[in-house]
């Protein structure tokens, strides 16, 4: 029913990037509703800001930090 900007169903573990777009009224409700869903389906969900991931510096270091402490989480 939703699209997920990053999963591994197998391990019921999404991660998903917000930006500004995720402002709008109809967004924001949208986003509530499937993160609830997600949550009530047992999926482990992650949300990171755009700008922690498009640091070309940090991005590297950040995505290793948030898929180690993902995969922690589901072991």
């Amino acid at each position: 029913k939703w699209r997920l900007d990053i999963a591994w169903p197998s391990l019921l573990l999404a991660v998903e990037v917000e930006s500004m777009a995720h402002r709008t009224r109809e967004r924001f409700l949208a986003d509530i509703a499937k993160y609830n869903a997600l949550q009530d389906a047992g999926w482990k969900l992650y949300r990171v800001y755009t700008r922690w991931i498009c640091n070309e510096r940090r991005q590297l270091e950040i995505g290793i930090l948030i898929v180690k402490g993902a995969f922690g989480a589901a072991s």
